[in-house]
Parts: structure tokens; sequence; C-alpha cells
């Protein structure tokens, strides 16, 4: 804001002019300059928003890993909040600046990135996950192992599988670090088995602490 000195021509002037408006304030003459950018909707501001926007919809996708895969999280914090604060960063979700057909930002998801268990846990050797598109079945395999530094024979090792295609998500408790038997879990018959993404952890017996989530890729089966 800024005053002027009337004279013959501005004594005249009302309302605006270009990007100046003119009115009095207290006796004086004043001009402002209008803003015509919105701040609050940079490019940046933008991707930021379609970026929390897509982590909360993962949140919800990995909620039932996330609901025990973070037993020693902060007290401040609920297993939300801790997902949220693993897997907002740019490396798991990025905004471009391509929309869609309805006008929205681009997000690529680098689900390998995605984190939905925090530990000190160490996982098994071994592990590995095929699939028999046929039967919509995925089996389970690991090494088996016995006490060692940071591992027990007693923990237990769970699988979040995410089916992309629908959005659907579900979780599998599998079997113990030693026991080395093939787990062979269903999936839901509509699930596109071309659209699946595998994550391990694991926890120990009281579900007191957890490995960090393993991702893992899946292979067709014989």
């Amino acid at each position: 804001m800024a005053t002027f000195k009337s004279t013959p021509v501005a004594s005249d002037v009302k309302n605006s002019i270009d990007n100046q408006t003119f009115s009095k304030w207290r006796g004086l003459g004043v001009v402002k300059k209008k803003i015509n950018e919105n701040t609050s909707e940079t490019l940046p501001q933008q991707q930021q928003r379609a970026r929390m926007a897509t982590a909360y919809k993962l949140c919800r996708l990995f909620a039932p890993a996330s609901a025990i895969g973070f037993p020693r999280r902060p007290q401040v914090q609920d297993a939300n909040n801790t997902f949220m604060s693993l897997n907002t960063r740019k490396k798991v979700l990025t905004v471009g600046t391509d929309r869609d057909e309805d006008g929205n930002l681009e997000v690529t998801v680098n689900f390998p990135q995605i984190r939905c268990a925090k530990g000190w846990i160490i996982l098994p050797e071994g592990l590995a996950a095929t699939k028999n598109t046929e039967s919509h079945t995925l089996t389970f395999t690991h090494e088996a192992e016995e006490d060692g530094t940071d591992m027990h024979a007693s923990d237990k090792l769970y699988a979040l599988v995410v089916e992309t295609a629908r959005w659907n998500s579900k979780l599998f408790e599998l079997n113990t670090r030693a026991d080395g038997e093939p787990v062979e879990v269903s999936l839901p018959a509509k699930w596109d088995m071309d659209a699946l993404e595998v994550y391990v952890f694991a926890l120990t017996e009281d579900g007191n602490t957890a490995s960090d989530s393993m991702y893992l890729t899946v292979e067709e089966g014989s």
C-alpha cells in the first residue's frame, strides 16, 4: 500500500486502473497493487497435495501390515503416522507435471521402496515367493534358522500381498523362523496375478519387536 498526492488528474481517479486500486484512507489518497497470482496454487504446492493424497490411499492399503509392523514406534505416533512418515518421501512417491484426463497431477508409486514394518530383527535367509496363476496361489519359502543374534527360532513371519489393479490387500501369517516348510496361501479369484506387490516381515513371538519389511519379486512357479 502507498499514498499519493492529489492532483487535478488523480483527484478524479476512482476504483482501479490496470493492477492498481485507488481509494481514500483517513483522508489520504491510497493506491494498492492487486495480487493476481494465487500462491496457494503454485505447482510445488499442487504436487505436495497430490503426493499426500496418494500417501493417504497407500496408508489404508497397507494398514493390515502397519497395524502390527511398527510395535516400537514413538508413543506420540500411531501406526498410520509412522507409515506416513516413512512413505511420503520423493523416492517413494514421484509427482510429475503431467495430468490425467480429469486434470489431476499423476503420481508414480515406487512400490519396492515402501516400508510397512520397522525393527531390528533379522529376516531369514532365502526368502522367496512364487505364484501359480492358474490356482491363484502364492508359495513362500525360507531357510530354517534357530536362535542367533537378533533372531529367534520362534519369530513369526508375515506376508502382505497388495493387488494394485483393484487397490486391495491381504495379510497372511506364514510360519516361524525355525519352520522351513513352504507355505501356500490362496488369493481372491478376482485378483490380477500380474498386479501383485509382496512384502514380508517378522515379529517376535510376543509381537513387541519387528524386522524391517522386505519387498519380494514374485516369480512364476513351475
